[in-house]
């Protein structure tokens, strides 16, 4: 039965796929999946091969709508936003990758606008705040600071050069104020490097050009929390499903599950969209970008009158 609904909805599985791959920004993330051909298959590879399995969620954000994808099977998030990527048209700029700082996450042929998540900086010291209470509210304060400050711009409705330029005022201050303490933190040997607050602390100057990318890039997230929480449906399926039989079976559900949440993600009953794609099969074959989930209705309303004549 999935099989025969994925196969009436294809054709706009393959338009949303065109539309995000032109999108001015993309949050992508992974999460564990099983497939039971794939763990067969594991049996019989060589050491060193690669064995796991992850579903990955891409949400691309464009100007006026969104795309959410999901792809399960062996590639990472990174090479599946890679081959989502190479059907961009080349006149466009590059967009903006957001994940974080995981190498599975790098995109190596395409030029993208990397980011990285400050809320997995976050994370690293609420972790250990209670072992090292004075160090971790150090910087837990200073990013809680440029969080305040990325509500007001939302707030104020602030645009996207706004923004950052909002964030170039009030947050730029503050960061620089933590980076030179980070760097003393070290260069004093106030901290051991192989500990975790040392780890913690090393993850941020790392990776702190592309933490701070909001300063610099017009529209730059400041986090991948949208991705993660594209991956609750995955992850909700997961949990009910356990697993799917094959990597076939692996993608329709990708194509089903693509469908269903941007059509959630549009605002429309999902039930009723599923139900006219089926109904209209041929008129979405034909012409699967009038049966989108933010335009079906009025291709609908507007298909009512010829068929009456």
């Amino acid at each position: 039965l999935t099989e025969q609904v994925v196969g009436c909805a294809y054709p706009v599985f393959q338009h949303l796929e065109y539309l995000g791959a032109q999108s001015g920004t993309i949050f992508q993330d992974d999460t564990p999946v099983c497939i039971q051909s794939l763990l067969k298959e594991n049996q019989t590879l060589e050491k060193g091969q690669r064995t796991g399995m992850q579903t990955t969620g891409l949400v691309c954000v464009g100007e006026e709508h969104t795309v959410i994808l999901y792809y399960s099977g062996r590639r990472h998030a990174g090479e599946n936003l890679e081959a989502l990527l190479a059907h961009r048209d080349c006149a466009l700029p590059p967009p903006i990758k957001m994940s974080d700082a995981l190498t599975a996450n790098a995109v190596k042929l395409i030029q993208t606008i990397v980011c990285h998540c400050l809320s997995h900086a976050l994370i690293k010291f609420k972790e250990i705040v209670d072992s090292f209470p004075q160090a971790c509210q150090n910087v837990l304060h200073a990013l809680g600071l440029v969080y305040d400050h990325d509500d007001q711009a939302k707030q104020q409705k602030l645009s996207a050069d706004q923004r950052m330029q909002y964030h170039q005022t009030h947050s730029a201050p503050v960061l620089t104020v933590l980076f030179q303490w980070l760097e003393q933190q070290f260069e004093n040997r106030d901290v051991e490097p192989h500990s975790s607050l040392g780890k913690a602390m090393q993850y941020l100057l790392n990776h702190w050009h592309e933490l701070t990318q909001f300063l610099r890039i017009p529209g730059a997230p400041l986090d991948n929390n949208t991705s993660e929480r594209a991956l609750k449906a995955a992850i909700r399926r997961r949990k009910v499903s356990y697993f799917f039989k094959s990597t076939y079976s692996a993608q329709v559900g990708g194509v089903l599950l693509s469908i269903q949440e941007t059509a959630r993600q549009a605002n429309i009953n999902v039930v009723h969209y599923l139900t006219v794609l089926q109904q209209r099969s041929q008129a979405v074959r034909e012409d699967p970008g009038r049966w989108l989930p933010w335009n079906y209705q009025d291709t609908l309303r507007e298909s009512v009158p010829a068929l009456a004549a």
